[in-house]
């Protein structure tokens, strides 16, 4: 009889132990914060901007090597359009999403996230159900401004406040989530928060291309340019 309080005993604490966080992290969700967290959707768009930076200059040194200045600006206009289209879209539909997200909770509503790391990761949300999930669904490791993503399959991610974890602790979280966190391959966290910049950044060089190619077709007309080669 005992053995068998003994063994009840143990289970308790064992379950109190679980049940206990070892980390929490709280944050409201609001419209700073959502840009913040779309940090993360500009990461793809990033090497398409790259890319086209790299078409403009491949388009105008084949067209300056030939002497075709005349088609030059019309060329370089298009794939400008093209950056600045995409990026245009990308901005409103991360406005989109916000709104979605809004109307979805309730105009009304404050969206603030209870975030705890025990057992499993739980997230509480006030008039919600709370959601749990396994250590195993994260597959990576953001950073942004204010928060760290985890992010798991099919872009999803859970946001952890950075605000939660000051100093040292910051550390601990990060060696913690490593540590419990098996299908994260590479254990670095990969700082997201200038992927925007490096996108208008690489719009405006593929600008500065394209202004170079009108000032070049414009002495054209009164002045023909011979062919590099």
């Amino acid at each position: 009889m005992h053995d068998v309080h003994e063994s009840n005993k143990a289970d308790i604490l064992a379950d109190e132990f679980k049940a206990k966080p070892m980390f929490c992290s709280e944050y409201t969700m609001t419209k700073e914060t959502f840009s913040d967290f779309s940090s993360a959707a500009y990461s793809i768009p990033l090497i398409f901007f790259i890319i086209i930076f790299i078409m403009s200059l491949i388009y105008f040194a084949i067209n300056i090597s030939n002497a075709n200045y005349s088609s030059l600006a019309m060329q370089e206009a298009i794939v400008l359009a093209i950056s600045v289209l995409y990026f245009v879209l990308i901005k409103h539909s991360i406005s989109k999403s916000y709104k979605r997200l809004i109307l979805s909770a309730g105009v009304n509503t404050v969206l603030k996230d209870n975030v705890c790391f025990s057992d499993k990761i739980t997230i509480c949300r006030e008039h919600s159900t709370p959601v749990e999930y396994n250590y195993d669904d994260i597959t990576a490791v953001y950073e942004s401004k204010k928060l760290f993503l985890l992010r798991m399959k099919y872009r999803l991610h859970i946001l952890v406040s950075k605000d939660s974890f000051p100093g040292a602790s910051r550390d601990a979280f990060i060696n913690f989530i490593f540590a419990r966190c098996a299908n994260i391959k590479h254990k670095r966290v990969k700082n997201i928060s200038h992927k925007k910049g490096l996108c208008i950044v690489f719009i405006s060089l593929t600008a500065a291309v394209f202004v170079a190619s009108v000032v070049l077709s414009a002495i054209n007309v009164y002045h023909p340019l011979p062919s590099i080669f």
